[in-house]
């Protein structure tokens, strides 16, 4: 591990993690117990691990439009709903809006809460930066852990008059009671921005100066059990956002965004969400970032991402099925470290079961990184968990996630390759370049070494199917104090 850049790391975590003290022995961890370089004592793990917090929201940001990273924009996040207060940083605070210019938003919720079936994480989600807006998004769980979320932002482009013609509504939009007003301005479809609820979007529109907006005439009764739109006012705190029904009637002022939506007929929701499990064909860990999609035998999909470390079972919620024919046709697609299996088939979505198998790529080989963290003067180690992502150095390929737990983890890397990798910390990346040649490694950690840290410890052990990199690190006072595991403060 480039362990200059983990020191960084460790330096900005500050208040984000939390210190949990316990009696676990390096042996119980490690292959071999780490030693006090002075009085040959086994060195006592002390974790400093974020796992404390179940359910965490990983977030995306992509372009509408061509579905990239939303990397370099200045994004504005909010949460509504009765459990947005529970929302958290890792220092445990609870903003009213979160901020991320880098694509991406890590959010927690409070440990203090349990997710569960009667007691569900339920928050609505509307992002906005220059130039863009999101649909506002319902989310709904039941089940702690990591939930991946890609929120769509919608590029604001010169606005139309709605008169210029139909934007795809079963319906007729009346403002200040003119059908197809040039007040009431066409921005974008925004048909493949999910609500999170039943009801589908159709356009976006914004207000050229105050009035009355008036929905009426559904064309197909037949089709369409319900329509309307919901709104967000920037200038006042008034909004009807999913998971409420949609208005038909609303009285609005200039400069609001509207969002048209309909309820097609013949849908209904899961009780119980769909549960993929991915693990590796070997049996051994790993970590994986995979998108997924689920086709309805309507013609209508759902996807999503799912990061997981393996074995790994993951519940997707909600799912809304047409009725008439329930069964559903689920694909697992391969990062750049796994293959995956083949789509899998299943009567119904609800409670459905989807077992997918990980297969490592042929040309790859395993890279177990382990990295321990000493206090000057301390007989007590620590270990960080953190996310982060890779890709191999000057590519364009796309950015592979990846997860270390306590201090741990493994790869499925291009031997004698070198790779770039970035963690996210406090709304901003910390990019590093990582060399897997075990003699170019070993010379880069010790030639990488600064004044708030010393390498104390260092073995790379290249076995036929495995290469491990084991760093013991002794780091600075000052970092000590601000991760908040200096004992002689």
């Amino acid at each position: 591990m480039n362990t200059q850049k983990i020191i960084n790391i460790a330096t900005r975590l500050s208040l984000i993690s939390i210190i949990l003290f316990t009696t676990v022995s390096c042996e119980d961890l490690f292959k071999d117990p780490l030693k006090d370089k002075d009085t040959g004592d086994d060195i006592t793990l002390l974790l400093l691990d974020r796992n404390f917090i179940k359910t965490k929201l990983l977030i995306w940001f992509v372009d509408a439009e061509t579905n990239e990273p939303m990397e370099d924009q200045m994004i504005d996040v909010e949460f509504w709903g009765d459990n947005a207060d529970k929302l958290i940083t890792f220092g445990g605070e609870k903003p009213e809006t979160f901020s991320t210019e880098i694509g991406f938003l890590e959010v927690g919720y409070d440990p203090n809460f349990i997710v569960s079936k009667d007691d569900p994480l339920e928050v609505t989600i509307i992002a906005f930066g220059n130039g863009y807006i999101s649909a506002p998004q319902f989310l709904s769980f039941t089940q702690e852990g990591t939930k991946d979320i890609i929120v769509k932002m919608i590029r604001l482009v010169p606005g139309k008059p709605l008169k210029t013609g139909s934007f795809g509504e079963p319906f007729d939009i009346y403002y200040n009671d003119i059908l197809r007003s040039d007040e009431l301005r066409f921005i974008n479809d925004i048909s493949t921005s999910p609500t999170g609820t039943a009801y589908k979007y159709i356009s976006l529109y914004v207000t050229a100066v105050a009035g009355h907006l008036l929905c009426n005439n559904l064309y197909d009764e037949v089709a369409y059990e319900d329509y309307g739109v919901y709104y967000k006012s920037f200038s006042r705190d008034l909004n009807v956002i999913p998971p409420n029904p949609p208005v038909r009637t609303a009285q609005l002022l200039a400069g609001d965004f509207v969002f048209s939506t309909v309820l097609n007929s013949g849908n209904a929701e899961c009780e119980e969400g769909l549960t993929i499990i991915i693990q590796r064909s070997d049996g051994k860990p790993g970590t994986g970032s995979f998108n997924y999609q689920i086709s309805f035998s309507n013609g209508n999909t759902q996807s999503g991402r799912i990061t997981c470390t393996f074995p790994s079972e993951n519940l997707i919620e909600p799912i809304f099925y047409p009725t008439a024919d329930p069964s559903v046709v689920i694909r697992v697609f391969g990062d750049a470290q796994y293959d995956i299996s083949d789509p899998v088939s299943l009567a119904t979505p609800c409670s459905g079961l989807a077992e997918f198998v990980a297969i490592s790529k042929s040309n790859l080989h395993t890279y177990k990184f382990i990295t321990q963290y000493l206090c000057p003067g301390s007989s007590i180690g620590f270990a960080l968990s953190i996310s982060g992502q890779f890709r191999k150095s000057e590519s364009m390929d796309t950015w592979t996630s990846f997860e270390f737990v306590e201090g741990i983890c493994e790869l499925e890397l291009a031997a004698g390759d070198d790779y770039e990798f970035r963690v996210p910390i406090d709304g901003e990346y910390q990019y590093y370049t990582l060399p897997t040649d075990p003699a170019k490694l070993e010379d880069f950690l010790k030639e990488n070494q600064g004044d708030d840290y010393q390498i104390r410890e260092l073995t790379i052990t290249t076995l036929e199917d495995l290469t491990e990199v084991y760093a013991v690190v002794e780091v600075s006072d000052e970092v000590c104090d601000k991760i908040g595991g200096n004992p002689r403060r």
